[in-house]
């Protein structure tokens, strides 16, 4: 039964599962006490739906005290509590999430009540969490279901810019702004699409006009400093550049937490979460390159083989085979020692190696004899990998790739794919690897639909 977006209530009587993503928007689904599979043969329909949904993906069953326990059966994706992977039987508790494949859902246990869908909260939250088709169809419910019809056409015009296209986003600004003229954000984006279409005399005036309404978007002012322009502030509080910044901490990072904005807190908390330093794993390293490390190896062994080979197969020699045999040796031990410092140098070089994840930047940090720090802006990433070779899935390892964005002046390297990957192997491992790729790419997601970064980039 689906849930409408009204003012409505449902009591709920038995452990049960609300749909917060997809087609299936507020569909309530009642937990028996015998087990309930969630896959695409399961029992439960829309999820048939679901690519990314294992065929037997999880379990759930309803317990005598009315909580619902939750199994993953080995599924390809895993299942996830409270953005959690699970790999045992969890016990949920009221308002806890699950997510199986791409669906996202909510336990609701008895005497709970349920009230109408707020569209807009769902809608940025879906928006927040890379889900911009179910964050649409949400923005789209909240045009008629909410208070806020502006707000609602601010979000698809969200939605349209995360998706590429600029003129729809236009559009929806536009006409957020016929509702409420005088939405600062609304105002800001259409000033960066005009900066990035290189109308730059429109685009000042949008941010003025977008900080005479708000006068610490932190946005605007970034842009209008930018472009070379004081951002003037009629009132409120002061602008960011009468505002001490910490020097340890990147400027991007300082507005990221003056903005007052929900996509800035959450931002700025995640960065805190991911505050780490570690030496990777060798075992990672030999996992990555186990191929090459076996050719190498082979070609030692067939070079070692040829050169311990007794060249004479006649008699008669004898003086001379003792002498070649001794060469042969010695070249066996030169070869030995040789391979034995180059492994040595090569764990040296990984040991010593520190990677930093700090204030929203990482920081790889690497030589022995002569070190090299590379930065990398985790705001500038367009995405994050996760590559595992056999091997390191057998060990846990892997490595993950930062595609980097260019600053548009660079155009030298433009198209030049390796200046624009990062890799970083062996820094986390097992359960623990994959929750870090899910964060960062939680991350650069957030960081990139930000209003403040979107104007720094664009």
């Amino acid at each position: 039964m689906n849930q409408q977006g009204d003012d409505t209530t449902r009591s709920i009587t038995s452990a049960s599962l609300c749909v917060d993503s997809g087609p299936a928007l507020g569909t309530i689904i009642s937990v028996p006490v015998e087990p309930l599979i969630l896959g695409r043969t399961g029992g439960v329909s829309f999820l048939r739906a679901d690519p990314e949904v294992s065929r037997r993906h999880a379990q759930v069953r309803a317990t005598r005290d009315g909580h619902i326990e939750v199994e993953d059966l080995d599924s390809a994706n895993g299942t996830y509590v409270n953005d959690k992977r699970v790999w045992q039987s969890v016990r949920l508790n009221d308002g806890d999430t699950l997510i199986v494949g791409s669906t996202h859902l909510t336990a609701l246990l008895p005497q709970r009540t349920i009230h109408g869908v707020d569209w807009l909260a769902e809608g940025q939250r879906l928006l927040e969490g890379a889900q911009p088709v179910a964050s649409r169809q949400a923005f789209s419910r909240a045009l008629s279901d909410s208070g806020d019809p502006a707000g609602a056409h601010y979000g698809l015009g969200m939605v349209a810019l995360v998706e590429g296209d600029v003129a729809a986003a236009a559009n929806s600004f536009r006409s957020a702004l016929t509702i409420h003229p005088r939405h600062s954000n609304a105002l800001y984006q259409l000033g960066a699409i005009a900066e990035r279409q290189g109308d730059i005399e429109a685009a000042r005036q949008l941010y003025r006009s977008a900080i005479e309404v708000n006068a610490s978007h932190a946005g605007a002012q970034s842009r209008l400093r930018a472009l070379g322009l004081p951002a003037a502030v009629q009132s409120g509080p002061p602008p960011a550049e009468q505002i001490s910044i910490d020097p340890i901490e990147p400027g991007v990072l300082s507005l990221l937490k003056q903005d007052p904005s929900l996509i800035s807190r959450q931002t700025v908390e995640l960065i805190s979460e991911l505050e780490d330093e570690v030496s990777p794993r060798f075992a990672a390293y030999v996992g990555r390159y186990f191929v090459q490390i076996g050719c190498v190896a082979a070609l030692g062994g067939i070079l070692a083989a040829f050169v311990l080979a007794d060249p004479y197969n006649g008699g008669g020699h004898s003086s001379g085979l003792e002498d070649s045999s001794g060469s042969a040796g010695g070249l066996f031990v030169v070869a030995l020692f040789v391979m034995a410092a180059v492994a040595l140098g090569c764990y040296a070089l990984v040991k010593t190696t520190r990677v930093r994840i700090a204030q929203g930047r990482l920081q790889i940090e690497r030589g022995i004899l002569h070190r090299r720090l590379d930065n990398v802006d985790l705001w500038r990433v367009l995405n994050v990998n996760l590559d595992r070779t056999l091997v390191n899935r057998l060990t846990g390892d892997g490595t993950l790739e930062f595609t980097l964005s260019l600053d548009q002046s660079d155009e030298s390297r433009r198209g030049r794919k390796n200046d624009r990957i990062v890799k970083v192997t062996g820094i986390a491992e097992g359960k623990d690897l994959v929750e870090l790729h899910q964060r960062l790419l939680n991350l650069t997601f957030l960081l990139r639909g930000n209003p403040i970064i979107k104007g720094i980039i664009q």
